[in-house]
């Protein structure tokens, strides 16, 4: 039997983990468990993957990515712009995922509306980067009360 632990405990923001290093009174759990929402074969690929040394470490980051979460589209970055606080970079991938479809909804709504000129054609643009905005805010919040309610146990 393996007698190796560690904490695996899961963190919302970087700087709560950096806490929990240093503090280093937490629970230990067995090394071989395997964490909540990996799959057991998730697990013995990852254990049996090798890092590709003719990589880069982003593209190794990527594989390792693709690997835990299958289905969900990868990070145009693996790792925080430096130039960028967290929010902002999650901001500027929630725009390249999701900008664009609102800015059209309003231009096609206000297309839709008929009479239409320069000023109302702005008016909607400015409408949907607010709306951008706003749907961002809203998400970020939804996720972070899912983060919270999975930290406590809950679902």
């Amino acid at each position: 039997m393996n007698n190796r632990f560690t904490a695996r405990a899961e963190f919302i923001h970087v700087e709560d983990s950096f806490d929990h290093i240093r503090a280093s009174a937490c629970q230990k759990r067995p090394i071989d468990e395997r964490p909540e929402g990996m799959t057991p074969s998730q697990l013995k690929k990852l254990r049996e993957t090798r890092a590709n040394q003719k990589q880069t470490t982003s593209g190794q980051w990527y594989e390792i990515f693709a690997l835990l979460f299958p289905s969900v589209k990868t990070p145009s970055l693996p790792y925080l712009n430096k130039e960028h606080s967290e929010d902002m970079s999650s901001y500027i991938e929630f725009i390249e995922r999701e900008g664009s479809n609102i800015i059209q909804k309003a231009v096609r709504d206000q297309l839709a509306s008929g009479d239409i000129d320069e000023i109302d054609m702005r008016g909607a643009i400015n409408d949907a980067i607010q709306e951008i905005y706003r749907t961002y805010t809203e998400t970020v919040a939804e996720r972070d009360v899912q983060g919270q309610n999975r930290l406590r146990g809950g679902h």
